[in-house]
């Protein structure tokens, strides 16, 4: 069963989770959340990012290569 884009964007206006949609359904990437719910750090990125930047950019600046984290993507830096 899907979620709906209502209760996805209630769950994301907490600012500590974002969501995109594929088909009209809200997908969450995984890497955001940990065994306790979303992690911590999400939260601390989207509060600099979601003011300026749409949810499609937001999980391409994660999926995205940083030379700040030589070349990695702050996907794979995000429980380190």
């Amino acid at each position: 069963m899907g979620m709906d884009l209502d209760l996805a964007r209630s769950l994301a206006s907490h600012g500590t989770m974002f969501f995109v949609t594929k088909g009209g359904k809200p997908l969450f990437p995984a890497y955001q959340f940990g065994s306790k719910g979303p992690k911590p750090l999400i939260a601390r990125v989207l509060k600099i990012l979601a003011p300026r930047l749409a949810s499609w950019e937001i999980a391409a600046w994660f999926w995205g290569s940083n030379g700040w984290l030589r070349g990695q993507s702050p996907e794979d830096c995000v429980d380190r």
